[in-house]
């Protein structure tokens, strides 16, 4: 048994000393940004006409940006409700101010009331 354990220990002395030691070398980073690397375009890009109208008024800049003439609509609201369990209602009162800021005027204003039934 000893004969054993004496090849077994020359073994791994001897393959211990016959490998060779690695340096561990730090490896090189570069440094990459987006617009350094080449992309290749599949097909040719079809610009839609909504983008083409909006390069026209000015709503949008090439990069898709707001231009200068770009617009938004707002709204401010203030809601008072009071529930009344005892007889299933609820009663409330909406005040709503809604700013036009578009160059156009509006012919109509949707309102939605939608209730929250899923929950």
């Amino acid at each position: 048994m000893s004969r054993y354990l004496y090849l077994i220990a020359a073994l791994f002395l001897f393959v211990a000393c016959a490998s060779p030691q690695q340096v561990a070398e730090e490896p090189q980073q570069t440094q990459w940004g987006v617009s350094d690397i080449e992309r290749p375009v599949p097909y040719p890009i079809d610009i839609p006409n909504a983008f083409t109208r909006a390069l026209d008024f000015g709503s949008r800049s090439e990069t898709g940006a707001p231009g200068d003439d770009y617009w938004q609509n707002e709204a401010s609201y203030s809601l008072h409700a009071e529930l009344d369990p005892d007889n299933h209602m609820i009663y409330g009162q909406a005040d709503i101010t809604y700013f036009n800021n578009s160059p156009e005027p509006l012919n109509a204003i949707v309102v939605e009331l939608a209730q929250n039934l899923h929950k």
